[in-house]
C-alpha cells in the first residue's frame, strides 16, 4: 500500500517523542529552539498562515537553511506560497504540491515526510496557489514547538 500515511499533520499521540530524522545538512541540536526577537512569538502567531521565502526568518534560526531546500523552492515557485500551521503545540511548515509516489519519495528525501490535503480548499489560497485538477495538498515537516 503506497498511499500517504497521513492526511494531516500528526496529532500529539501520533507524533514521535523524538524529532524526525534530519538530513545531513541539518543541525543536530534539539528541535526545541529558543524564541529570538525576529522569530515567532505567541502574540503574533495566527495559524494557519501563508508564508513567503523571506518569512522563513520567523522560524527558529536552525531552520533557516530550509530557504535553500530544493524541494521547498520548487513548491514555492510553482504555487507562490508556503504554509505554517500548528497542531497540538507543534509548528509545521508546508510546501504545496501534488501527491504521487515519486513526489512522496522526493518530499521525504528533502525532509517533508507528511502530506496533508486539509488546506487545499482553504479560502486563504487563491486559484493560482492551488491545483484543482490533481491530488493537491502540502508536504509538511515539524519546525519546532509553538511558543508559550
Amino acid at each position: 500500500d503506497e498511499s500517504p500515511d497521513e492526511t494531516k499533520p500528526p496529532t500529539k499521540d501520533e507524533s514521535p517523542d523524538e524529532p524526525e530524522p534530519r538530513a545531513k545538512s541539518e543541525s543536530n541540536s534539539s528541535i526545541r529552539g529558543e524564541v529570538r526577537q525576529n522569530e515567532i512569538s505567541k502574540t503574533d502567531l495566527s495559524l494557519p498562515r501563508k508564508l513567503s521565502l523571506s518569512d522563513l526568518t520567523v522560524l527558529p534560526r536552525k531552520f533557516w537553511f530550509l530557504s535553500n531546500n530544493s524541494f521547498l523552492l520548487h513548491g514555492y515557485h510553482s504555487y507562490g506560497h508556503l504554509l505554517l500551521t500548528e497542531q497540538n503545540g507543534r509548528l509545521w511548515l508546508g510546501v504545496p504540491g501534488i501527491y504521487d509516489l515519486r513526489e512522496a519519495r522526493a518530499a521525504d528525501l528533502f525532509g517533508f515526510p507528511r502530506f496533508c490535503r486539509s488546506y487545499a480548499d482553504s479560502d486563504m489560497l487563491t486559484d493560482d496557489e492551488r491545483n484543482a485538477n490533481a491530488d493537491f495538498g502540502h508536504w509538511f515537516r515539524c519546525v519546532g514547538l509553538r511558543p508559550r
